[in-house]
């Protein structure tokens, strides 16, 4: 059974990662609007640079997501095999780690779209859009969940959320 304390933090966190899907959406919304009302011509030069640095965005979010989950799996059981929590206590342990795991991961995936925007905005190439939408898709892939906390317990306690 999730505590009340650890519902908690799970909701904040799916709070968190929906107000970046929103602030996604809403300023992608006005990025692209702004650009196609300018009158200044695109920039190809400029947008060779927002391609490759998103290209770098959007093949890194996922690799530190794996990392990052990692990083924390191994952290939580070293902290686990030295002071363990009182059995009450477990999913609170875990599920702090999982919410700050996933908001950062899931901030990495908000710049990757933010950045799509802006680079559609200055350069007014619209395949940036592209990093923005698949932005959003991390965005929901990273959101935090009762499964995916029950799986990180399970990883890092052998012990399950039911």
């Amino acid at each position: 059974m999730l505590s009340e304390q650890a519902a908690r933090q799970l909701r904040v966190g799916q709070s968190a990662v929906m107000a970046m899907c929103s602030g996604v959406v809403i300023l992608t919304g006005l990025f692209a609007y702004l650009a196609t009302r300018g009158d200044e011509p695109s920039n190809p030069q400029l947008a060779i640079v927002f391609y490759v640095l998103l290209a770098a965005l959007l093949v890194g979010v996922p690799a530190l997501r794996i990392v990052a989950q990692r990083a924390t799996v191994q952290r939580l059981r070293r902290r686990w095999a030295g002071h363990p929590p009182r059995p009450e206590d477990a999913d609170i342990f875990v599920s702090r780690a999982f919410v700050q795991m996933t908001i950062i991961v899931a901030a990495l995936a908000e710049g990757a779209a933010l950045f799509g925007a802006v680079g559609l905005y200055l350069t007014g190439q619209w395949p940036l859009l592209v990093g923005s939408v698949y932005a959003l898709l991390l965005l929901a892939l990273v959101y935090p969940s009762r499964p995916k906390l029950s799986a990180l317990m399970r990883e890092v306690t052998g012990q399950d959320l039911t």
